[in-house]
């Protein structure tokens, strides 16, 4: 499977926002998911990926609301390396070009092979 991925580095002056960047993956040129967020672990300091995804009605046991991934890689191996693509790409992007803009935009083509089938959207 081929796809394509976009970071857009994110800079805000609230410095309580976990939001680091917002990437976009085209498949094949034909199919593309976006406001792929990444975040970063407020205990490490760590960049990781969240899906799209939208807030549910639900709350979970301290009263906080429940969101539900709109789409998400199916399999684990899939999963594993869409993540990593997009994190290479943020790393990548935010060490070339240190506190440049508001917003940036790189691009890099991924070539993959589909061995797993692994992908989905609601």
């Amino acid at each position: 499977m081929n796809y394509t991925v976009q970071v857009n580095e994110v800079r805000t002056t609230n410095p309580e926002s976990a939001v680091r960047a917002y990437a976009s993956v085209t498949f094949d040129g034909a199919f593309k998911v976006g406001n792929i967020a990444i975040l970063e672990n407020r205990a490490t300091g760590e960049p990781f990926i969240s899906m799209p995804n939208y807030k549910t009605r639900r709350v979970d046991e301290k009263n906080q609301p429940q969101y539900q991934d709109i789409c998400y890689p199916v399999t684990k191996e899939f999963r594993e390396q869409l993540y990593g693509d997009i994190l290479a790409e943020y790393r990548n992007q935010t060490k070339t070009k240190p506190g440049q803009g508001r917003e940036q935009e790189r691009k890099n083509n991924y070539n993959r092979a589909n061995t797993s089938g692994g992908r989905g959207c609601r």
